[in-house]
């Protein structure tokens, strides 16, 4: 869901977020840029629960 287009419309992150704030999560971003080398990194956090298990 990632473009490199110059025309892209990253539409696709938009709709990530949409399923993250559904399941109340959190979209973290950040990015780089050191001399050619340019990164971005997006983490998806999550709450997770522990499954319930009867003994």
């Amino acid at each position: 869901m990632v473009t490199s287009r110059a025309a892209g419309t990253g539409l696709g992150l938009s709709i990530v977020q949409d399923i993250i704030s559904h399941h109340h999560g959190m979209i973290d971003v950040s990015s780089t840029k050191e001399q050619e080398d340019k990164q971005t990194r997006f983490t998806l956090y999550l709450p997770f629960t522990q499954p319930i298990t009867e003994t």
